[in-house]
């Protein structure tokens, strides 16, 4: 059959790369991503714990480049899954606090251009992604790899050969990673450690491993600025309480605030935001018990609700909310012998980013073309090393992105002093936006 010829393919194409033993840290969107591709390709994998407790779902925003990657990569079957458990949303606005449009992205519009037969940019929760991965994975069939949890264990201990006499054959292909989890003292060996927690409450152990052995730059020098250290993010998912509320992402600006919602399926309203609050302590977002729900509706009492009564909702469905700040680094590179970091290890965006979770299935799509390819055999450093110069390259135009909203807001040179008040003037017009926003979607 048709099937066993496919499966007879993969085994032959993929078989030096199948007999790799690969660990992947963190059963987030992108790691579970990882590891369906990999479990397609006829690759087997194992994947620990992020160790993210949180009780806060959060909204996440697809598409059409991550519907691809799911069909290419993943079969058809979790790419119709995921549509049919999404909302799909037609465009993004931009508006200031009252109201007032400073620009509209009409994503339908846009795709009629450029991929009139796929014109998908969709909303659903994180751990509705997360539950259909996760099913995916842990499916057996014939011709594909296997994925492997590793429930309730931790990565305790990270280490590499140390030795400086090698063979020729040894360096060529690399001595691996040993790994040491929480319940044993035993190294276990890896040929290939990928980094993919998210770093919202935890530290991902591979990032914290590679923070020492990768170019990197300090937050003062980096994009973010060094205003930077003093941002605030939140991401959570409320009650929607309007009657009619229309599938389209709003952004609302204020000076030094950020806020941004969507609808997502089963009458929820995922809510996101940022703000500049100089006196809020570190300690005190690093305590998890504090409850900072009246704290955060507080700050974004001010903004008038487009659509939906999200600052009322916020007030009276949130029970438990956590603030996060990013990190004081941010790497130049992202892989180092044979261990490379995806998605919000790689990165740790800041939660108000609608588009992390894209550049992390992105990542895993790109990283298993890299480690499959049937072509001359490359060492697994020299394949990280591809994947490393590829994501370089995507992340300078991402970022760039990224970069002119934050400016936006958090930047005092882009506001204007207009009869005494400030407002958001934006700097980019409807059609600018188009070409920001063009390499996400």
């Amino acid at each position: 059959s048709s099937n066993k010829i496919i499966s007879f393919i993969n085994i032959r194409n993929y078989s030096t790369i199948s007999k790799k033993k690969i660990l992947i840290c963190g059963n987030d969107i992108p790691g579970l991503s990882l590891a369906l591709f990999l479990k397609k390709k006829g690759v087997s994998s194992e994947i620990v714990d992020s160790g993210n407790n949180s009780k806060n779902d959060t909204g996440i925003v697809l598409t059409n480049n991550c519907y691809n990657a799911f069909k290419n990569n993943g079969g058809g079957t979790v790419a119709d899954e995921l549509l049919n458990n999404s909302t799909q949303l037609n465009g993004i606005g931009y508006f200031s606090k009252y109201g007032q449009s400073y620009g509209f992205l009409n994503f339908l519009e846009y795709f009629k251009n450029i991929q009139p037969s796929n014109s998908i940019v969709f909303s659903s929760s994180e751990s509705k992604i997360k539950e259909i991965l996760t099913s995916q994975c842990i499916q057996s069939n014939r011709g594909e790899g296997s994925v492997s949890f590793k429930k309730g264990l931790k990565i305790k201990k990270i280490s590499e050969n140390e030795k400086q006499q090698q063979q020729t054959q040894q360096q060529e292909e690399g001595d691996g990673v040993f790994i040491t989890f929480s319940n044993s003292h035993i190294k276990v060996h890896y040929d290939m450690v990928i980094g993919s927690s998210n770093c919202y409450e935890s530290q991902d152990p591979v990032r914290e491993y590679l923070s020492d052995k990768l170019e990197k730059s300090t937050i003062q020098d980096s994009l973010f600025g060094k205003e930077s250290s003093m941002l605030r993010y939140f991401s959570t998912v409320i009650n929607n309480t309007a009657e009619l509320s229309p599938p389209i992402i709003t952004t609302q600006f204020q000076r030094e605030k950020k806020l941004t919602s969507f609808i997502l399926p089963n009458n929820k309203i995922a809510l996101s935001g940022s703000f500049l609050k100089k006196q809020l302590k570190q300690n005190e977002i690093d305590n998890n018990n504090t409850n900072f729900k009246n704290y955060v509706s507080g700050e974004f009492s001010i903004f008038e609700d487009l659509g939906a009564h999200n600052i009322v909702s916020l007030q009276d469905n949130q029970t438990e909310l956590t603030l996060s700040t990013i990190s004081d680094f941010t790497f130049k590179s992202y892989a180092h012998n044979s261990l490379c970091l995806i998605g919000d290890a790689a990165d740790k965006l800041p939660q108000d980013n609608l588009f992390g979770t894209v550049i992390g299935i992105e990542d895993a799509s790109k990283l298993v073309q890299i480690i499959t390819k049937d072509e001359e055999y490359k060492s697994i450093p020299k394949q990280l090393q591809e994947f490393n110069k590829d994501r370089v390259t995507r992340m300078d135009q991402h970022m760039k992105v990224f970069m002119n909203d934050k400016r936006s807001i958090f930047d005092y040179h882009f506001l204007l002093l207009l009869l005494g008040k400030y407002y958001l003037k934006m700097v980019y017009s409807g059609k600018s936006q188009y070409k920001r926003l063009k390499n996400l979607i």
